[in-house]
């Protein structure tokens, strides 16, 4: 006696596949969403690791709007290493050059004379330079 045997044919699904795989292809596939940027600028990095202790003249101070609320334009008068530390302000003494600082700038004024840490911070976006440690020359 013979007995027959069912023989299931694969070739249907992988038609299937292959159709769906193909009009996937044709109609295209969305671009992938970037991340998203954060709502506050992350703390800068140095450029390299550079700090100097400085002696300036307050030209003008402007409050800003962003992670850093205050710019102060000032005229360089001294710049002293830091330890450890590449001084990136030795050769600018004498001119005058803009930094942001994170430090309540309201007791000062135009024309004060100050002392501080000053680094120049940044990334491949842009760099600027930071201004901590603010203290009237003279520790007033």
């Amino acid at each position: 006696m013979k007995t027959k045997h069912n023989v299931v044919s694969t070739s249907a699904p992988v038609w299937i596949i292959l159709a769906l795989f193909l009009i996937a292809i044709l109609t295209g596939c969305p671009e992938p969403v970037p991340p998203a940027e954060p709502d506050e600028p992350q703390t800068p990095v140095p450029v390299v690791l550079n700090a100097s202790i400085v002696i300036a003249q307050i030209l003008s101070i402007k409050p800003l709007t962003n992670v850093f609320p205050w710019e102060v334009e000032l005229h360089l008068t001294d710049s002293q290493d830091v330890p450890g530390y590449v001084n990136l302000t030795r050769e600018r003494v004498g001119q005058t050059l803009t930094a942001r600082t994170k430090e309540d700038m309201a007791p000062y004024e135009a024309g004060d004379l100050i002392t501080g840490h000053l680094s120049l911070a940044g990334d491949e976006k842009g760099t600027f330079f930071y201004l901590s440690n603010i203290s009237h020359k003279g520790g007033d």
